[in-house]
């Protein structure tokens, strides 16, 4: 998320269970456990709570990669004109796999797939009590990864492709559909030693609803994002202080935001905080915390 949400072509642990399960063949070898938070405006925002695993291992050269994860949301929403309140639970269960070829432009290829059990409840505030309904229903995520070689990589996800909707005709009177999107994306990694001995570079960019299925809302939609992993503090590459950056709807002068973030690594343990504030916040700051493991 400090990356401005562009994370489709670099998606490599827990989190790709959310962003592109086609990234948990790319994590590092062995279990991921991750937990990220939202310490502020819990209900008003979405993405509060996100646990996460993944575990990914060498077979015969290509590789495979399992995770699970769980999403908690609950925000205070306008709904039929009076204060209500929207309660989302999600679980989701992710397998890929990475076949390496090293050949011109195809370094490797990552395919995988997501199962998601969704629930959502919905209530608002009535004279004398409260309306509520609940409703679960079951979705379907497809990502790919292609390794161009050279640091270059592009990246393609499908969510809830199969366009669930939930049961509430007693507040709604109709089905309320979950719209299927399509992200593309494209990101490059730096060399290790890029700035300095052990440092190394990322940058990527998403394109969000690429099918326009939420009818002109945010298609074409792009997102941008950095991280710089200097090796500061910590022995060997690809640990030490990280530093983030990007936007979110940088296109779309009704959502844009700002995003930035530091992070550290050492011992297999992350710690990382995000800051985000924009239209997409109603212009104030949000503040998210992550905590991760790698056995």
């Amino acid at each position: 998320m400090g990356m401005g949400g562009a994370f489709v072509a670099v998606s490599d642990d827990a989190y790709s269970t959310y962003w592109n399960p086609a990234g948990l063949a790319s994590a590092p070898q062995g279990l991921h456990l991750t937990y990220s938070g939202r310490l502020n405006r819990r209900n008003e925002l979405g993405f509060n709570d996100f646990f996460g695993l993944a575990f990914s291992y060498d077979l015969y050269g290509d590789v495979f990669g399992i995770g699970f994860g769980v999403m908690r949301d609950r925000t205070e929403i306008q709904l039929n004109g009076m204060e209500g309140r929207e309660k989302d639970r999600h679980f989701y269960g992710s397998m890929a796999y990475r076949r390496n070829f090293d050949m011109p432009l195809l370094r490797s290829l990552s395919l995988g797939g997501t199962v998601k059990a969704l629930r959502k409840e919905w209530s608002e505030a009535v004279t004398g009590g409260a309306s509520s309904e609940d409703d679960s229903t079951f979705s379907y995520d497809l990502g790919m990864i292609w390794d161009l070689g050279g640091g270059f990589s592009l990246g393609l996800m499908g969510r809830n492709i199969n366009e669930p909707d939930y049961d509430f005709r007693n507040i709604f009177d109709e089905k309320v559909e979950e719209w299927a999107n399509l992200v593309a994306g494209a990101a490059w990694r730096s060399p290790e030693g890029l700035l300095l001995p052990e440092d190394s570079l990322i940058l990527s960019l998403d394109v969000y609803d690429v099918l326009d299925e939420s009818r002109g809302d945010v298609n074409g939609d792009l997102r941008l994002g950095a991280e710089w992993v200097t090796g500061l503090g910590a022995a060997g590459a690809g640990g030490g202080l990280v530093l983030r950056g990007g936007g979110y709807h940088v296109n779309n002068s009704d959502l844009n935001s700002w995003t930035c973030g530091v992070g550290f690594r050492k011992d297999g343990w992350s710690v990382d905080y995000t800051l985000m504030e924009g239209d997409a916040t109603d212009n104030r700051l949000a503040h998210i915390i992550g905590l991760g493991y790698t056995f």
